[in-house]
């Protein structure tokens, strides 16, 4: 029996028809390779950008909930 294949979702037409409105002011690209070398830094840059306000407390908790690795 052959190898199936999934469908390949994000193909370059796909992501040049998000890139086309990255400057408009309710659009925020996010780049999978920044989370996972600065999760952290990147969940910051992604809550400053809906105005969500997060007690520095509650940071390290956050980041420990969501991380890509266990």
């Amino acid at each position: 029996m052959g190898k199936r294949r999934l469908p390949l979702l994000v193909t370059p037409g796909f992501i040049q028809s998000r890139w086309d409105y990255r400057h408009l002011p309710n659009i925020y690209l996010v780049y999978f390779k920044n989370f996972l070398n600065e999760l952290e830094g990147e969940m910051r840059k992604v809550a400053g950008f809906f105005g969500i306000k997060v007690d520095e407390a509650q940071w390290p908790s956050l980041v420990e909930q969501v991380t890509f690795i266990r």
